[in-house]
């Protein structure tokens, strides 16, 4: 079991990217992908890049544990920032699109509520760089 597993905030994210949306006017055909093991502070999904018809890999900040740990964020953040560096170099992950926010609606004691996370897009690999 994943740490994100029973998280409403992940629940009301997955359900807010269920089809027919198209994320950001061009990331559809949107499925959840579970890692083998937890600790981790992004939930990540499978994507069709309409303008390129690629399969691209969208990755969103949520901390299970209340996701204000600064700390956190700003690595998360930085990784899209480091990234760009490496556009175009061979044998590396590329930076597909940038960090955006995804406005997702939740409800907080009776109350619906919005709250804003980041995410960024990366290539889709067809291979396990844990292998």
């Amino acid at each position: 079991m994943n740490e994100h597993d029973d998280d409403p905030v992940v629940e009301a994210l997955e359900a807010s990217l269920k089809q027919p949306f198209v994320l950001a006017d061009r990331y559809s055909d949107i499925v959840r992908i579970r890692p083998k093991s937890g600790g981790t502070f992004s939930v990540v999904f499978k994507a069709m890049d309409r303008s390129t018809r690629k399969s691209v890999l969208l990755k969103f900040y949520h901390d299970a544990n209340g996701g204000h740990d600064l700390y956190r964020i700003t690595k998360f953040q930085q990784e899209p920032e480091m990234m760009k560096g490496l556009l175009g170099q061979r044998r590396c992950v590329q930076l597909v699109d940038d960090l955006a926010k995804h406005p997702v609606s939740i409800m907080v004691s009776g109350k619906s509520s919005v709250i804003q996370l980041d995410y960024f897009v990366i290539d889709w690999l067809d291979v396990d760089v844990m292998d």
